[in-house]
């Protein structure tokens, strides 16, 4: 069984992210340099003929050139420009996954994914019963 979500585990990427122009807000292009580094765990077993899956991952980010400009948003009354934030140069994410398959119909899981940076952390969970038909 393959875990949903993002499960970058290793590499170096590059981000550019595009506003669009229309609603109000004047179109802005930032770009993000990361490199990241991780694992990925997992294991399953077949108790009483229901397969139990667990799974961990946890990689460490590092943020290492961002630059985001600024976004003008605008009204009939006013207009704003925001300057774009980034996150801390250096982080961690890390999450896990568990799955019990009761049948070849039903299965339930839970999942929790945390992102910690210096000034941010984050925290995502998800209860799920997934029905096949």
């Amino acid at each position: 069984m393959k875990r949903l979500g993002d499960q970058s585990t290793g590499g170096f990427g590059r981000a550019w992210r595009r506003n669009p122009g229309g609603g109000g807000a004047s179109e802005a292009a930032d770009h993000h340099y990361c490199t990241l580094v991780g694992a990925e765990l997992g294991r399953y077993w077949i108790v009483d003929q229901k397969v139990v899956d667990l799974s961990a991952y946890g990689k460490f980010v590092d943020n290492f050139e961002q630059d985001f400009g600024s976004v003008t948003v605008s009204s009939a009354f006013q207009s704003i420009t925001v300057q774009g934030i980034g996150e801390s140069r250096y982080g961690a994410d890390t999450g896990a996954s568990a799955s019990v398959s009761l049948s070849n119909m039903v299965r339930i899981y839970l999942n929790y994914d945390g992102k910690f940076r210096a000034a941010l952390q984050s925290h995502q969970g998800t209860v799920g019963l997934e029905l096949r038909w």
